[in-house]
């Protein structure tokens, strides 16, 4: 699991961490997006993060998925962080803040993720758990037959 990969490399690094994926150039805007320096296999040394760029603001087109695994330093800085858009506290202005007091890394993890977020990938994380499952995988597989799909 991706959080596992976290906490290892955070026993590691004893750093903050996140999780993040490459994503497709159009969906930026939906993302917090790093910029970043490989320093070894999936695992980048963040130099930015902004939160739902414009494409043509984006740094890259990796994105931020959800996953953290941070040190305390990251509560003092959501404390200092001021309400952006919509008045929210956006995680991403506090990690910001916490990468200029100490060294943050992104690791784009093995694996797979569902977007439960957007209404395809939440149908598609259904579908794909219940192939898996033994008891449901002929039924499941029967029906998506029946409506013409292999």
């Amino acid at each position: 699991p991706c959080i596992k990969q976290l906490t290892n490399l955070f026993g590691r690094y004893n750093k903050s961490i996140i999780a993040v994926e490459e994503v497709p150039k159009e969906k930026v805007s939906s993302y917090g997006i790093i910029k970043g320096r490989e320093i070894e296999e999936l695992v980048y040394l963040m130099e930015d993060i902004i939160e739902k760029p414009s494409l043509e603001e984006a740094p890259s087109n990796i994105g931020t998925v959800g996953r953290y695994v941070l040190t305390p330093e990251i509560f003092d800085c959501i404390r200092e962080t001021k309400p952006g858009t919509g008045n929210e506290i956006q995680l991403t202005d506090s990690i910001k803040m916490l990468m200029e007091k100490e060294e943050v890394y992104a690791y784009a993890f093995r694996g797979k993720r569902y977007d439960a977020g957007d209404k395809i990938g939440y149908i598609k994380a259904i579908i794909d758990f219940a192939l898996e499952q033994e008891y449901l995988k002929e039924e499941i597989g029967s029906y998506l037959q029946e409506k013409g799909y292999k």
